[in-house]
Parts: C-alpha cells; structure tokens; sequence
C-alpha cells in the first residue's frame, strides 16, 4: 500500500527590522573642573605679568641702583608674595599688589647683601659677576668670544626652585655697550648657569654682569 504525504508549505516569518542609531556620546568636564582649569590659566597670566613688569623695572634701572639694589630684592620678594596671594585667591588681588610693588619709587639704600663674584683668567681676564640673594653659583661659566669691541652686559635672569635660569633678557639701561655679539654671547652663557636650590623662590629675579675687556 501506497502513502502519499503532502508536506505544506510553512510560512516564513518576516522579523522586524529596526534602524538604530548611535548618538555620539560628548563627554563633557564637570563645571567645578572647568572652572578651575579657568582659574588655573587666569592665574598663569597673572604671574607672567607680575614678572614681566618686575623685569620692566629691572631693565629700567640705573648701575648704581643695582649696585644698591637691596630695595630691588625687597621688591622681588613682595612680588613673590604677591603672586602666592594670586594662586591662593585667583581673584585678581595678587597681581594688583605685584603691580603695584614693582612701580614703586627706587630709593638707593645700603648695600648689605653681599654681590657674589668670580673672575676668570680666560679671555683677557673676563670678570663674571651676579647678584641672586641667599643663592650661590654651582656653575657659572665664563664666555668664550670672537666679538670685537668692549664693555659690560648687564643680563637680567630668571631663576627656578632648582637653580636652573628660565628665563633672560638684557638690561639696556645698566649696560655699557649695545654691541650685538657680545649681548648674545652674555645671554649664551647666562642660559647655562646654574645656582643653588630654594623651595620657597619658584621664580627668583636677579642679574649676571659680563665685564668684557675686547679681544
């Protein structure tokens, strides 16, 4: 006997398909991280500033008020100060003091800090000179120059917690000569020099004197 068996046909079910869409997710900075990334690059300029005009007035200054620069010193530290007020604060208040500490009247008073030298017999007796308050040179290299002419350079330094210049410029007022070669070789080797470390000074202003006697 015979079966015949019809299989049907089953019916294929058609599953929804959905579009989905993927949102970029932005992360954002909570508000109190922003802000004080704000604060944070407020008081960086701030700082900038206060030391751009102490160096202003540093550049501005006369060679017998460096050499009777105690008031300088006291300045700088007041500046210092003025600027921890602004990193404690960020309102704006540090840098007013540190503004205003820096235009104040130069008045030459006694001379009690005692200016640190070194003379070297290289290059004609080339004397090395700096004044850098409670610091003392670890290494304070004497230049090697082809420049012609003579005089002295007067460089203004900027001096990190570890002893290391971060910073030059050149003291136009306090200088003898404007003599281009022998103003970069003085910045040359101002860069190089290193001092003593201090904690309390992150940035501690001061000056190196190049006395070149000419080839």
């Amino acid at each position: 006997m015979l079966y015949s068996i019809k299989l049907g046909s089953v019916k294929k079910v058609e599953e929804p398909v959905y579009d989905i869409e993927y949102a970029e997710v932005e992360e954002l900075l909570p508000k109190e991280q922003e802000l004080a990334k704000m604060s944070s690059e407020k008081t960086a300029i701030e700082t900038n500033r206060a030391y751009n005009e102490a160096e202003k007035m540093l550049a501005e200054m006369s060679q017998e008020e460096l050499e009777t620069s105690d008031e300088m010193q006291s300045k700088m530290d007041e500046i210092d100060a003025a600027i921890e007020s602004s990193n404690a604060s960020n309102n704006g208040n540090g840098i007013k003091a540190a503004e205003k500490a820096s235009n104040k009247n130069k008045k030459p008073v006694s001379n009690s800090a005692k200016e640190n030298s070194g003379k070297k017999s290289a290059n004609r007796n080339t004397t090395v000179s700096y004044r850098l308050v409670n610091r003392s040179d670890l290494d304070l290299p004497n230049p090697v120059y082809t420049c012609e002419g003579s005089g002295k350079v007067v460089i203004n330094i900027v001096v990190d917690s570890l002893g290391k210049v971060v910073k030059t410029s050149y003291s136009e007022s306090a200088s003898t000569t404007a003599n281009g070669c022998l103003i970069d070789s003085a910045i040359e080797y101002a860069e190089q020099a290193r001092f003593t470390t201090k904690a309390s000074k992150k940035r501690q202003l001061g000056t190196i004197t190049y006395n070149f006697p000419g080839q």
